[in-house]
């Protein structure tokens, strides 16, 4: 263990611990609805690492496809009108 690993994700056989949370709620709540959320889930965040993305990554590259590359100085809610 070196510390250049601490910026690592952590995680488990290649699975990303955020995606423990809907299998933790499986395992609460036995139902087929959760079963397949908690699947569902698993092949998301599978799919994210193999892209080499995290979660917040992911999030802030989707926003940057909707938004567009339009970066104004000043925030929408401090434009002042025409006079």
């Amino acid at each position: 263990m070196h510390w250049r690993n601490t910026m690592h994700t952590i995680g488990a056989f290649g699975v990303d611990a955020r995606a423990a949370v809907p299998l933790l709620l499986f395992l609460g709540h036995v139902r087929w609805w959760s079963f397949w959320l908690a699947m569902g889930s698993t092949v998301f965040f599978c799919a994210l690492c193999w892209a080499g993305l995290s979660l917040p990554a992911c999030a802030r590259r989707i926003r940057s496809r909707l938004v567009g590359r339009a970066r104004p100085a000043v925030p929408v809610v401090r434009r002042r009108g025409f006079a």
